[in-house]
């Protein structure tokens, strides 16, 4: 929390209570009404290099025809 220099704790601290309340309440809204982002999609398993290399060592034994 960014506060001018000199400020008392205790009203440093009395802000932070405020804001993680209204943050609470935030996200309850949120969660009633299912605003909530989803979880990022599984990420596709990475593709093989087999069949890269396959093509590419009958390009080679074939002349590259």
């Amino acid at each position: 929390m960014h506060a001018p220099s000199g400020t008392p704790l205790a009203d440093i601290v009395h802000a932070a209570g405020a804001r993680w309340a209204i943050e609470e309440t935030f996200q309850a809204a949120k969660n009633e009404a299912g605003l909530d982002p989803l979880p990022d999609p599984p990420l596709p398993p990475p593709r093989s290099p087999t069949p890269v290399t396959a093509r590419l060592t009958t390009l080679v034994l074939t002349g590259c025809q």
